[in-house]
């Protein structure tokens, strides 16, 4: 079962040149010792993003809001809340959705521990969906 929250926050990043996703997104891989995940694939890229083991063993009571890597030039926040974190932290599946940036949103589907999943797309442009697999 995949609990969804979507966030409908509103903060429009400037764009820049594109990053490196590619270094980015295997050290952010490699580094979370929590939950790590690729969000949807929106206007033709992707952002990870890495809910540490520390989040999910404090479960904060206000929750976490994280911001994503960086790609095409800017980066979204994602906003969990504690219960979110708790269900994460006993192996569940939760989706939610970025914050708005350059117009559009992605979406990640997070999970404690080594498996795989998908995401799907949120955007107007009809992008498929990005995938993971730690």
């Amino acid at each position: 079962m995949i609990a969804w929250l979507a966030t409908p926050l509103a903060s429009p990043l400037g764009c820049g040149a594109a990053t490196d996703i590619d270094s980015q997104t295997e050290a952010l891989r490699a580094s979370c010792s929590g939950a790590a995940g690729m969000s949807s694939v929106t206007d033709g890229h992707t952002h990870d993003i890495c809910i540490t083991e520390q989040q999910l063993e404090t479960l904060p009571e206000s929750g976490v809001v994280d911001a994503t890597t960086i790609a095409d030039g800017h980066s979204h926040t994602v906003t969990l809340s504690q219960t979110a974190l708790q269900r994460i932290s006993v192996g569940q599946t939760v989706g939610v959705e970025t914050s708005v940036a350059l117009g559009h949103t992605h979406t990640f589907t997070l999970h404690k521990g080594p498996s795989s999943s998908s995401s799907s797309s949120s955007s107007s442009s009809g992008a498929g969906p990005g995938q993971f697999g730690y």
